[in-house]
């Protein structure tokens, strides 16, 4: 009886440390499996708090995390004039060709616009043309963000057909339907970039095969299109030749870490647009923005433009819960800095982590005690943690928030071998 209740407990201890060592493993490594990005795992970030965390981990590697290149212009609701956000957004592209018009004028390196900008949310002809025309004639380079949809989503759009959403079947990613702003009379130089991220945001999207609309279909096989982050770094740096481990990743297809700035400098789009000081005429098409003196702040910088408390485009990360625009600059500077990190092979951080646990239960089961169990496990849970130290520092990233899991698997193996000394007090009954 007593063997089979300690044989019940074995295994049942064993299945426990399977089921929580695959369940975050399943988050680190799963991707490399899927062919289409999923959704966030919310509660992965946070686990990525735990003591040797990850961005620790990640900042006090081979490339501390230094700002330099770029400066995001918020578009922040309270902050920003109302009528320039939903329903308004006519007006909204109004402002943004006028803001782009005196953001020019600081002579930056790059405009990047993270924003979408749909073919149905504004059909007036004057907004439309005033926008085409102000990234048509800039003298700055401009990068416009593209949205992308799954599956799933096209699945739920209205604006695509029966027969389209047959054709879509189990394609990954479609363009969005957006804003052109290339047509037969009025030529474009601007670029486009996919604001599409990894369900991990400690991952730098790099690019995703897309089709363009659903007559690509046609071809068999979407293309390759490059991210909004990687399409601006290639473009400050003029194509990064220098980057050889990030061409590996391309060729790969892999998605590299990196750890993130605590603070990017930003700035209203209004204070840009108008000055510092408060602008009380409600219309803000008649502001010169003659009092503000950001010329420095903004020549030869990356100027981000992006939304701030939009409640569609706000994501979990190891720093909080952040907006989109501050994710995509993080993810430039990143690039810009050389500042990230190889994923280790996925069969390799499997092996590693069912070796741990094997190593472990070994270090309970040849123990003369609990305690002396304990402190082996402890030893190597630092060795392992060292390793992956040193090989951050080499460049490449093994799976380390699973070291909350670690922690409960020692807990829950030193518990059970306590277990077994602990005797109740009416169970020290002398016998007769």
């Amino acid at each position: 009886m007593k063997s089979t209740i300690k044989r019940t407990l074995s295994t049942s201890r064993i299945a426990l440390y399977l089921v929580l060592l695959l369940v975050p493993l399943h988050a680190e490594i799963w991707d490399y499996f899927e062919k289409c990005p999923r959704g966030e795992l919310s509660w992965s970030q946070k686990l990525s708090e735990a003591p040797f965390g990850y961005q620790r981990l990640t900042t006090s590697s081979h490339r501390p995390p230094r700002a330099h290149s770029v400066k995001i212009i918020s578009l922040a609701k309270g902050r920003e004039p109302d009528d320039i956000f939903a329903p308004h957004l006519c007006r909204q592209r109004v402002f943004v060709s006028k803001l782009l018009e005196r953001v020019e004028s600081f002579h930056p390196a790059v405009v990047v616009i993270d924003k979408y900008f749909s073919l149905e949310a504004c059909e007036e002809k004057e907004p439309n043309e005033r926008l085409r025309n102000s990234v048509a004639t800039s003298p700055v380079p401009i990068i416009i963000g593209l949205q992308t949809l799954t599956g799933r989503e096209i699945e739920r759009d209205e604006r695509f057909t029966a027969a389209e959403k047959k054709a879509i079947g189990t394609t990954c990613l479609m363009l969005a339907p957006h804003f052109k702003f290339d047509d037969r009379s009025f030529r474009s130089t601007v670029k486009y970039g996919l604001t599409r991220l990894n369900q991990d945001t400690r991952k730098i999207p790099l690019q995703w095969p897309v089709y363009g609309e659903p007559a690509d279909l046609e071809r068999g096989t979407p293309s390759s299109m490059a991210t909004l982050s990687l399409v601006t770094a290639e473009q400050f740096e003029q194509g990064m030749p220098h980057a050889r481990i990030l061409n590996e990743l391309l060729s790969q297809g892999k998605h590299p870490f990196t750890g993130f700035l605590r603070e990017i400098p930003t700035i209203s789009a209004i204070e840009v647009l108008c000055g510092k000081k408060p602008w009380t005429d409600p219309n803000w098409e008649n502001c010169q923005g003659k009092e503000l003196p950001v010329d420095d702040d903004l020549q030869n910088r990356i100027v981000i433009i992006g939304e701030f408390g939009n409640e569609i485009d706000l994501h979990e990360s190891v720093i909080g819960e952040i907006s989109g625009v501050v994710l995509q600059a993080n993810y430039v500077e990143s690039l810009l800095d050389d500042r990230y990190l190889s994923p280790v092979n996925k069969w390799i951080s499997l092996l590693v982590n069912l070796l741990w646990v094997v190593i472990v239960e070994l270090c309970f089961a040849y123990s003369s005690s609990p305690k002396r169990g304990l402190f082996c496990s402890v030893v190597s849970l630092l060795v392992l943690a060292a390793i992956c130290y040193l090989l951050v520092l080499d460049g490449y990233f093994l799976p380390v928030w699973v070291q909350t899991v670690w922690l409960v698997l020692i807990g829950v193996r030193w518990a059970e071998a306590e277990r077994g000394r602990i005797r109740l007090p009416w169970q020290n009954v002398p016998s007769g």
